[in-house]
């Protein structure tokens, strides 16, 4: 073929020092490192002046999370109060103060440990419905485990929730 021509080793070798010396690859930048490694730390919070650690919620936690939210959401919006709303609303209270904790523990590693085996009441049973919302709030905007997203047109779709289905 014209114009190729075989090349020496030496040839090679001078080519790839003066490969080195010359051209160097650009210096990386780590961006969002602390970011990224905050991705998996518990989240803080205090209830009660005692500090509790939040680690990432399981998908189904956060589901039962949700469903409290809209039966909590449903409950409140009847408008008038009677007494039977009265005792629905105060039994997702109760249940909402069961399941908080189950989604969290103690920071401190005493308490943690006591807690762990049982030894120490729930704090959360005698909470106030505004305590218990804010809970709420807080656990709903926490973390979950579940990396899943949808893709396409799939992420379009309406929710589940608002979906109806025909039966005839």
């Amino acid at each position: 073929m014209p114009g190729l021509r075989p090349t020496t080793p030496e040839q090679l070798q001078a080519g790839q020092r003066w490969l080195k010396e010359n051209i160097r690859p650009p210096e990386s930048v780590a961006m969002n490192v602390g970011v990224a490694a905050n991705m998996a730390a518990p989240l803080l919070f205090v209830f009660r002046n005692r500090m509790y650690r939040v680690p990432m919620l399981s998908y189904r936690d956060g589901i039962q999370l949700q469903e409290l939210y809209i039966e909590l959401a449903k409950a409140a919006d009847d408008g008038e109060e009677t007494r039977e709303q009265l005792e629905d609303l105060a039994k997702l209270c109760d249940r909402a103060a069961v399941m908080f904790p189950t989604l969290c523990e103690p920071k401190n590693g005493l308490v943690r440990f006591l807690w762990r085996r049982g030894w120490l009441r729930n704090p959360f049973l005698k909470a106030t419905t505004s305590e218990l919302a804010q809970l709420l709030g807080f656990f709903l905007q926490c973390r979950t485990k579940s990396s899943v997203q949808l893709l396409g047109s799939l992420a379009h779709r309406p929710a589940l929730a608002s979906s109806t289905r025909r039966t005839s």
